[in-house]
Order: structure tokens, then sequence, then C-alpha cells
């Protein structure tokens, strides 16, 4: 009785001892895929993250060459509205016919003519009679007027409305004049009139200034 009673409890004992050991073989397993996943997890994490800052960095400079692009867009659009209002053949020929003739001016007075009067010109002569030294003043700046200096036309631009012309220089070729040109009003030489000039309201191109270039 006492032996079958032993035999019986070691079976138990047995059967214990295995479940308990295949209990922890699956916990085991269980800790070791739940390790696993979470290691494939963290992976995956970390890929995320590295697609998300590489992605961050390429939007960051898609937008600065959007913006980039947009500024040239817009620069190339402000030129084209000017290139379409502005300037027709005749414009520019005009404006080089004006400068040719006040090149071909034998007075300070028949200089005069080919100004803009716009209120940012003035004139100084030496006496009443017109005599030289004489200058124009644009918009403050002084220039010494001079016959026969102006030499042939080098080249031409378009700026905001106007049109730039430069002319060689007869005397010194390292030197040149910018004539900016412009449509408006001017004077025309009357010698019956107190001042010399009488108003001429017809627009057409003028010199709004000359420099030395």
């Amino acid at each position: 009785m006492k032996r079958g009673f032993k035999t019986y409890t070691f079976i138990i004992l047995l059967v214990l001892g295995t479940i308990f050991v295949l209990d922890y073989f699956d916990i085991s397993r269980l800790v070791n895929n739940l390790q696993n996943d979470k290691n494939i997890l963290i992976e995956k994490v970390s890929r995320l993250e590295k697609q998300n800052q590489k992605s961050s960095t390429e939007t960051e400079q898609l937008q600065n060459e959007n913006k980039q692009l947009g500024e040239q867009i817009s620069q190339l659009k402000e030129e084209v509205k000017e290139l379409k209002t502005f300037i027709q053949y005749q414009d520019l020929n005009d404006a080089i016919s004006t400068v040719n003739s006040y090149k071909a001016a034998k007075t300070f007075f028949q200089a005069n003519n080919y100004i803009a009067f716009d209120g940012t010109v003035s004139y100084s002569y030496l006496d009443l009679e017109g005599n030289c030294p004489c200058f124009f003043n644009f918009d403050g700046l002084g220039f010494e007027w001079k016959p026969n200096v102006v030499g042939n036309l080098s080249e031409f631009r378009t700026e905001k409305g106007k049109i730039i012309l430069i002319f060689t220089s007869v005397q010194n070729e390292h030197t040149a004049y910018q004539f900016v040109m412009t449509k408006a009003t001017g004077l025309k030489e009357n010698k019956s009139s107190p001042i010399g000039f009488d108003l001429d309201k017809e627009e057409q191109w003028r010199i709004l200034e000359i420099k030395k270039y």
C-alpha cells in the first residue's frame, strides 16, 4: 500500500515537473519572441526616423528651390512686361535722332532744344548772351556743355520706361557719355523772347540726363 502510494506520488511529481519545464520553455520562447519583435520595432522606428529626417531635408531643399524659382519667374515677368510695353524701334530711332541733333548744336541755346523740361533740369552760363562755359544741372549734378565732343553710339538699353544711350567721346577714347532719354516737353530757342526760349509742349524723346560714363 505504501509502495503504491509512493509510486503514485512520484508520478504526480513527475507530471508536475514536466508541466513546469514545458511552461518554462514556453515562457522563454515567448520572451525571446517578444524581444525579437521589440528589436524589429526598434529597427523600424530608427529607419522611419532616418527616412523622415531625409524627407524633411528634401522638403526644405524643395521649398528653397521653389522660392528661388518663384523669384526668378517674378523677375522674368517684370522684364517681359517691360519689353512688351517698351520699346518700339521708332522710339529708339527718335531718341538717337535727338542726341544726334544735340551733337550738331553749335550753341548752348541750340543744345537746350533737346533737353527735357521736367523741373529737375536748370541752366547756367557765363553771361546773358549765353557765352560759355555753360552748364546743364541735372537734378543738382552739373554737366558742362561743349560742342563737338560726343562721338558715335556704342550701346543702348532700356530701363523703367527710359532709353539709355551710350556714346563714345571724340576727345578721349577711355571716356563715354551716357544719355538718359525720356518722353517729355521741352524748350525751343526764341531769340525774340526775353529769356531766349519758349515752352515746347510737344512730348517727344528728350535728354533727361547726361553724364560721363
